[in-house]
Formats: structure tokens, sequence, C-alpha cells
């Protein structure tokens, strides 16, 4: 069986209904972060990038500090949130 690596597939994302935060879940190497990188946001945080990963790992309010300083309504993506999952505190205290 040959798998044929020339299919491309639009992917698409709409925020228009989302009231608050929302996680994208899936596989590896299905196109989340191609998604991501397609929204107009105000912040994005990409916590593959080790230097990121370790400081928001050692002093996690300084995420917090960062998320203050925006305006309200603000699209924030935090891709790959789960390798510092206390920034989850702070994700649903700026949505409250």
């Amino acid at each position: 069986m040959s798998i044929n690596n020339n299919i491309l597939y639009k992917r698409e994302i709409d925020l228009k209904a989302l009231r608050s935060s929302c996680f994208l879940i899936g596989p590896r190497m299905t196109g989340k972060t191609y998604l991501l990188n397609q929204l107009k946001a105000t912040a994005y945080f990409d916590l593959l990038e080790p230097q990121l990963e370790i400081q928001f790992r050692s002093r996690p309010h300084e995420f917090w500090e960062e998320l203050s300083l925006l305006k309200s309504k603000s699209l924030v993506v935090v891709d790959e949130i789960q390798k510092v999952p206390q920034l989850l505190d702070y994700v649903q205290m700026g949505s409250s």
C-alpha cells in the first residue's frame, strides 16, 4: 500500500462562538500548531521554546504578569501548555 504525501487538507478554525478558553487536542503531526499560527492572537506562547518553558516552569506568576498587561478579551494562544500545567490555573483565573 502506498501513501501519497502530497495530499493537502484545508485546515480552518472558527472562534466566533468562543466565549472563554478552549483546548485544541489531537494526535501529533496533524496540524494543530499550524492552525494556531493562523490565528490573529494578541499573544502567542510556544512552550516548545526551551527557555520559555524553563521560565514559566520556575516562575509561573510571570505568565500571569504578561497576561495582565493585555486588553480584556485578547486572544492568547499557549501552544504545548501540557509542558507547564501550572499555567492552567492562570488561564482559569483569566477567563472568570
